[in-house]
């Protein structure tokens, strides 16, 4: 009878669609088997099922070693068992399974996963400063996601961040890869700090938004080169409420004419959801202003066009932070000012949920307004 155990490597082994989990296969001397995961998960182009390891991805090489590692501890194990007159099972593979992963880095496992990952420059941005305060804070290896350092971790983070609504985020970053980290068997469910850890949500801030004045101010203000391509933009956001994102990716495809007036529609990048908006005349002046590229307009990344509207704002001398999601929360705004329906609004935005479409309501609450200069009007 054999006396040790087999080991292979095996790839998507359900047969799943899509990426599949890379398994540790392992054939006891009983001939049972027992199949533990590597935490990774790739494509079938990937994946060399000759040789059995991974290509074609930057982090190859990070898989790789990381399996290799987990058979050579597994295996160190089981000849020090076998000298000693014992057999190897499976409650043995647990403790050594338990003393990887305490081991294991957790830093290295968010950079692996946010290298997979096809998200905005700016999320990507946000977890890779996450990723970053928290090896400042000695959050390094799995063993060290505990409720004192996820504590310590809340106060150090707190010294640079002055809302907490950004202290969430930053929290909620970490829960997401601790939460995939028990996806991926590296950890047990209900391990997480943050089963104990509460978080304050925060108030959000109030919503800027651009009075007509305004508007109409950055509208005839003379820029020229990338401020005038940035004023533009800003300006069919402000007409069109349409999302940056969606912005970019805008072409003559998403414009409609029925004959009376000219639509832009899509689906939003953000949720899938459909929006669809008549054209006000200022933004059918400025698709004929870029018309000729395959899409309506030279979008620039975000991060510049924020840059850009920052001096377009000193310029015009608006007191207010210009920002790409400003064009947006302007659009609502004169919307409900103008009295359209919170209904039609959110089919125009391309809101998932009504009670998003509902916090510009609030910001342009009519009702006070009425009586307040009812109030204003009455005689003493």
């Amino acid at each position: 009878m054999r006396t040790n155990c087999i080991y292979n490597i095996v790839w998507n082994r359900k047969g799943t669609p899509g990426p599949g989990l890379i398994q540790i296969e392992i054939i006891l001397p009983d001939r049972t088997r027992k199949y533990i995961s590597s935490g990774y998960k790739v494509s079938k182009s990937e994946w060399d099922c000759v040789t059995r390891t991974v290509k074609n991805t930057v982090v190859a090489s990070t898989i790789n070693n990381s399996i290799r590692e987990t058979i050579n501890k597994l295996q160190e194990h089981e000849a020090k068992l076998i000298h000693e007159g014992r057999q190897f099972c499976p409650t043995d593979i647990e403790k050594i399974l338990l003393l990887k992963h305490n081991e294991a880095s957790f830093i290295d496992f968010i950079q692996v996963e946010l290298d997979k990952k096809n998200i905005a420059a700016g999320t990507r941005y946000l977890h890779q400063r996450v990723r970053e305060r928290l090896k400042d804070c000695g959050i390094i290896n799995f063993s060290h996601l505990t409720y004192p350092k996820i504590q310590e971790f809340d106060y150090y983070i707190k010294k640079w961040l002055v809302a907490q609504t950004s202290v969430n985020k930053h929290h909620a970053v970490v829960k997401a890869y601790i939460h995939l980290a028990q996806n991926h068997e590296l950890i047990p469910f209900g391990s997480s700090p943050y089963n104990t850890f509460s978080v304050a949500r925060g108030k959000t801030s109030v919503r800027v938004r651009l009075s007509d004045k305004e508007l109409s101010d950055v509208e005839m203000y003379e820029f020229s080169g990338s401020l005038d391509i940035a004023r533009d933009l800003f300006l069919f956001q402000c007409y069109t409420g349409i999302s940056y994102k969606d912005l970019q990716s805008l072409t003559l495809k998403n414009i409609r004419d029925d004959g009376e007036d000219t639509w832009i529609e899509g689906l939003r990048k953000k949720n899938g959801e459909y929006y669809s908006v008549i054209l006000h005349p200022t933004a059918i002046t400025l698709i004929k202003k870029y018309k000729g590229g395959k899409k309506l307009f030279p979008v620039p990344d975000q991060y510049k066009q924020n840059r850009d509207l920052k001096v377009i704002a000193a310029a015009v001398k608006i007191s207010k932070t210009l920002s790409t999601h400003v064009g947006r929360h302007t659009a609502a705004c004169s919307w409900i000012r103008k009295g359209i329906p919170l209904e039609v609004i959110q089919k125009m935005l391309g809101h998932e949920d009504i009670e998003t479409t509902q916090h510009y309501a609030k910001l342009e609450n009519r009702d006070i307004k009425h009586f307040m200069k009812k109030a204003f009007l009455k005689v003493p």
